[in-house]
C-alpha cells in the first residue's frame, strides 16, 4: 500500500543558500554532503545521510539548469521556469559572479584563451581552489570582457546593465577588464608579492585620471565617445613635457625640501635631500615613456623597480610618502617652466639679420603649437637671441620650413599662418621658434 504523503505546489523556486555556495565553490554532491555533515546540519534536521544526498543532488540539478540563465542574468527576471524573489535573484547572481582574488591574480597576466583555460589545473593546485570553481571564474571574466569590450561609455555601468552586478563587484570586474584590455604585464617574478587588490586599485586610479572618459581630457571634441578602458593617448604624449623638470632638478629639489620641512621627520627630509635624483628621475622617466606601448605594458614593473623598491629600502611610511609625493608634485607644477605664464614676445628676425649672422635667408624653421596652450617644451630661455638656440634636425617633421615669409610645409596639427619679418609671436602660442642653417 502506498503511504500517504503531503505535497504542495508553489510558484517560487527554493534555493538553499548554503548548498548553492558550496556548488559555486566547485564541490561535488558527495563533498557537499560531507561538509554539511561536518557542520552538524544533518543532525540538526534529523536527516539521514541518504536523504541528505538525495536532497543535495536535487538541488544540484536545479542549479545546473539555472546556470544557463546566469550566463545572461537579465533573462533570469523574465524566466517563468525558475521564478525567484528579487532578493534571491540578486543573491544568486552575486554569488555566481564572485571570485577569489588569488585565482584572478593568476588569470589577469595571461590571455583569455582556450589554452589558458586548459592550464587552470595548475592554478587550482597553486591556489588550493577547486578546479570547477577556477573554470567558473575564468569563464565569467572572459564573458564579461567580451561583452563590454566593444561597448562605449562607463565600463562599470555597462557591466551592471549587462550582468546586474552590485557596484562594488562591477568596479572590480571593470579594473580587471582595464588591465586585460591594455595588456599590462603582471606575471613577472618581481611583481609576485602584489595582490589582485593592488592591481585593481591602481587600475581604478588610471581609469579615473588617464582615460578618454577622465575629466582631465578637455581637448577631446564634444562629439567624442568617452571610454574609461582606453587610455588618452594625447595625455600620455603630453607627459613627455615633464622632462623639463630634469633640467631644473636642483631648483625642484630645493622647493620640495623647503615645503617638506616640518611636515615629515627630519630623517626623511635628509633622505629626500640625498636621494631626490633617484626618486624624481624614476617618476619622470616612467611618465615620459608611457606613450610607448611596450613601456606602457611594463608600467607596473617600472613602478616597482624605479619607485617602490627605493621607497621600501628607505623605509618610508605610507602617510609620509603621500605627503612627499604631494609636495613633490606641487613644487614641480609651481616652476615657471611648467606653468602657462606668458613670456616676453618672440620676434622673428628679418632676412637681413639672418644674413648678418651667417644664416641663409629664407630658411627659418618654425614650430607653431596650435593644439595646446602650453609653454615651450624646450628649456631654452626666450631672452637668448634666436640664432643662438640649438638648431633643430632638418628632417624633423615637427618643424616647418618658411620661405618668403609664408609657411610652405605643414604637419597635420598646425594651422597655416602668414609670417612677416616684423611680426611678434607670443611664446604661449608658439611651442618653439628656432633658426637652422640650410643644408
Amino acid at each position: 500500500m502506498i503511504p500517504e504523503v503531503d505535497i504542495f505546489v508553489g510558484n517560487y523556486t527554493i534555493i538553499d543558500q548554503e548548498v548553492f555556495e558550496l556548488w559555486v565553490q566547485g564541490y561535488a554532491v558527495g563533498e557537499t554532503v560531507s561538509v554539511l555533515q561536518q557542520r552538524g546540519e544533518l543532525e540538526a534536521w534529523g536527516a539521514s545521510l541518504e536523504l541528505a544526498t538525495s536532497d543535495t543532488a536535487d538541488h544540484y540539478r536545479t542549479f545546473g539548469m539555472l546556470e544557463k540563465l546566469l550566463l545572461t542574468p537579465p533573462k533570469l527576471a523574465e524566466e517563468w521556469t525558475f521564478q525567484l524573489e528579487p532578493a534571491l535573484q540578486k543573491m544568486v547572481i552575486q554569488k555566481y559572479y564572485e571570485f577569489d582574488d588569488i585565482v584572478i591574480r593568476e588569470i589577469i597576466g595571461k590571455k583569455l584563451s582556450g589554452r589558458t583555460r586548459k592550464d587552470l589545473d595548475d592554478v587550482a593546485e597553486k591556489t588550493g581552489v577547486l578546479l570547477r570553481s577556477c573554470r567558473r571564474q575564468f569563464d565569467n571574466v572572459k564573458r564579461i570582457f567580451k561583452q563590454v569590450d566593444e561597448m562605449t561609455g562607463s565600463v562599470v555601468a555597462n557591466i551592471q546593465a549587462s550582468f546586474l552586478l552590485p557596484t562594488h563587484l562591477a568596479k572590480k570586474y571593470a579594473a580587471i577588464v582595464f588591465i586585460i584590455n591594455n595588456r599590462f604585464e603582471t606575471s613577472k617574478r618581481k611583481l609576485n608579492y602584489l595582490t589582485c587588490e593592488d592591481f585593481c586599485v591602481c587600475a581604478s586610479q588610471m581609469m579615473t585620471s588617464w582615460t578618454t572618459a577622465a575629466t582631465t581630457a578637455p581637448h577631446c571634441p564634444p562629439d567624442t565617445t568617452h571610454d574609461d578602458t582606453d587610455l588618452d593617448r594625447d595625455f600620455l604624449i603630453e607627459l613627455r613635457d615633464f622632462k623639463l623638470l630634469l633640467d631644473r632638478e636642483k631648483e625642484h629639489r630645493n622647493v620640495t625640501l623647503s615645503h617638506l620641512r616640518g611636515k615629515i621627520p627630519d630623517r626623511m627630509c635628509s633622505e629626500v635631500e640625498g636621494n631626490f635624483k633617484t626618486y624624481s628621475r624614476g617618476i619622470i622617466n616612467i611618465g615620459c615613456s608611457l606613450n610607448n606601448s611596450r613601456d606602457l605594458r611594463d608600467f607596473f614593473i617600472d613602478a616597482v623597480e624605479k619607485v617602490v623598491d627605493p621607497c621600501r629600502q628607505a623605509r618610508w611610511k605610507s602617510a609620509e610618502l603621500q605627503i612627499f609625493l604631494q609636495v613633490y608634485a606641487d613644487a614641480g607644477s609651481a616652476l615657471d617652466i611648467m606653468t602657462k605664464t606668458s613670456y616676453p614676445p618672440l620676434h622673428l628676425p628679418s632676412s637681413e639679420s639672418v644674413e648678418e649672422k651667417g644664416e641663409a635667408p629664407g630658411c627659418v624653421f618654425v614650430c607653431v603649437c596650435t593644439t595646446h596652450d602650453v609653454t615651450p617644451r624646450h628649456s631654452a630661455s626666450p631672452a637668448l637671441p634666436l640664432y643662438k638656440r640649438r638648431s633643430p634636425r632638418l628632417n624633423d617633421p615637427s618643424f616647418i620650413k618658411c620661405q618668403g615669409g609664408t609657411v610652405s610645409t605643414l604637419p597635420g596639427n598646425v594651422q597655416s599662418q602668414q609670417i612677416t619679418d616684423s611680426q611678434a609671436w607670443n611664446s604661449r602660442s608658439i611651442g618653439l621658434v628656432q633658426l637652422a642653417r640650410s643644408v
